[in-house]
Formats: C-alpha cells, sequence, structure tokens
C-alpha cells in the first residue's frame, strides 16, 4: 500500500510505491461481490488483453461478457481492474493508476437504473458522500459501511470488515467530490486491523 496513514491527501499529490496484489486478492472473501456494471467498463478498457486474464478470474462470464446486475467475486473485479489501470496508465506506479481509474465509478452508477434513482435527487457532494453506504450496500456489498459529519466541511466514510486495494476506495471518494467541481482533501485513518476511516473535506476552503 501506498497511501500513508493521517496524511491529507489532495488530488494532484500522486502516490508512489507498489501494490502486493496477489496478497490483497486472495484476502478478499468469497462473499465479497461488485455487480458487473463495474466489470465491464474495466473489462471495454482492456479489450483483447482481457482474455489472458480470464483463466486467472474466480468466475468469469462464459460469453466474456458481464450481466450489469449480476453479482461477481470483488477479487476478480480487483484484478480486472488492476490490469485494466496499468494498461490505461503504464508509466504510473500501480497505486495511483488504480486511484485514478477508481474517480469514473460515480459515473458508472449514475448511469445505472438505481443510481439514477439515487442520485436524481442528490444536488451536492456532501449529499452523495452520506449515500456512499446505501451504495455499497446495493453494488458492492461486503463491507460494513457508514458515513457521518464530522464538521460542516468533512465527512467520515468508515469501511470496516475493509478488503482490497485501498488506492482504489480513495479515487473513488476523490471522484465524488471532483464531479460536483469541488477540490477534495481526504485523509486515510486505520482505526483498527480491518477498519479504515476515509475523511472527506468536500467544501473548498
Amino acid at each position: 500500500m501506498s497511501v500513508a496513514f493521517d496524511i491529507s491527501l489532495r488530488p494532484a499529490a500522486a502516490l508512489h510505491g507498489s501494490l502486493d496484489l496477489q496478497a490483497i486478492i486472495a484476502a478478499i472473501p468469497a462473499s465479497y461481490t461488485v455487480k458487473g456494471m463495474f466489470m465491464t467498463r474495466f473489462a471495454d478498457l482492456l479489450g483483447s488483453d482481457y482474455r489472458k486474464l480470464e483463466p486467472l478470474l474466480r468466475q468469469a462470464p462464459r460469453d466474456g461478457r458481464f450481466v450489469p446486475f449480476k453479482d461477481y467475486p470483488q477479487a476478480d473485479y480487483t484484478r480486472i481492474v488492476a490490469a485494466a489501470a496499468s494498461k490505461r496508465w503504464p508509466e504510473l506506479p500501480l497505486s495511483e493508476a488504480v486511484r485514478r481509474a477508481a474517480r469514473d465509478d460515480l459515473a458508472t452508477f449514475a448511469g445505472s437504473l438505481f443510481g439514477k434513482i439515487v442520485l436524481g435527487w442528490i444536488g451536492d457532494a456532501h449529499a452523495t458522500l452520506l449515500h456512499v453506504p446505501e451504495a455499497y450496500s446495493r453494488v458492492a456489498p461486503g463491507p460494513t459501511v457508514s458515513a457521518e459529519d464530522l464538521d460542516a466541511r468533512t465527512t467520515r466514510i468508515l469501511f470496516q470488515r475493509h478488503r482490497g486495494i485501498v488506492e482504489y476506495m480513495l479515487g473513488q471518494l476523490e471522484g465524488i467530490v471532483l464531479s460536483f467541481g469541488q477540490a477534495p482533501l481526504v485523509t486515510v485513518r486505520k482505526l483498527a486491523a480491518d477498519t479504515l476511516a476515509f475523511d472527506v473535506v468536500h467544501v473548498d476552503r
């Protein structure tokens, strides 16, 4: 992991260092899943390279096409994301490439029926951050996710029983704030062995 705990990060501050991808994937329980709509985005980015990855997946679709609302292993998702991010940004460390890839997740979610319903009446980054736990429960169940305001400018997203790439979650939350034209400032805190808090400043200074 290349994210330093308790250090506030702006999107322009690039991450450095590699990830132990195999160890991360091995630690993800089979019960942790992701909807196919997110798998498709990265499989499309991989193009013909996806076939090289397919034998490594726990549950590859038979025809190579992911069903939008079907559940797939988060372990497979993590492997596909890492490969796609490396292809898109080969000049960057994997940690930073994955972070950047995750910033477009809100657009993918907004394109789904559930996303349109949830986001249709949300008008700012603050409200969207507070709905992150609901979104995770619907499209990426596994960890226990909660959200609370620390103050008028900062929302804490808490992941209990966390698994996966920390840098990916950082990028997701940055992407939410960026999509509303604000400049996020995110501090990652390790509260327990498998509990992470992302303190997201969503209002510009």
